[in-house]
């Protein structure tokens, strides 16, 4: 099956109840849409290597403000992607960051962790979590 794009009916394939939605927006390289690219990188190390809750908001806020992405885009950049920059029972592995999202806008929500439903009715999820229905 091809990428997901936008148009396309699309499920998050991994989830008890997969749900169906329509991609809306699609952006290839989040990365891209920053003008410069060692601002980006230096904000997001920021993100990852804060400490406390308070260090993380604020590293977060700077992020969403100076990086010129829309607010909902790079929470969902910084949420997805953080996971993979963490070291796991002292092992620095080295994944690549989630760059190419789509918005999509639930039909049919899937669940989510415990819940039976998402509490979104649209939101950005990376590309490679979905399938085409």
């Amino acid at each position: 099956m091809g990428k997901v794009r936008k148009g396309d009916l699309a499920k998050l394939f991994r989830r008890k109840t997969p749900g169906i939605g329509l991609v809306l927006k699609e952006v290839e390289d989040v990365t891209a849409l920053v003008a410069d690219a060692e601002v980006f990188d230096s904000l997001y190390k920021g993100y990852c290597s804060a400490g406390d809750w308070e260090e993380h908001r604020l590293a977060r806020d700077n992020f969403v403000k100076d990086s010129g992405l829309d607010q909902e885009l790079a929470w969902a950049f910084l949420n997805y992607s953080r996971l993979t920059s963490f070291p796991r029972n002292g092992i620095t592995r080295d994944i690549s960051v989630k760059k190419a999202f789509v918005y999509i806008r639930w039909v049919k929500k899937p669940s989510e962790y415990e819940v039976n439903q998402t509490r979104h009715t649209a939101a950005w999820y990376p590309v490679d979590w979905l399938k085409k229905v």
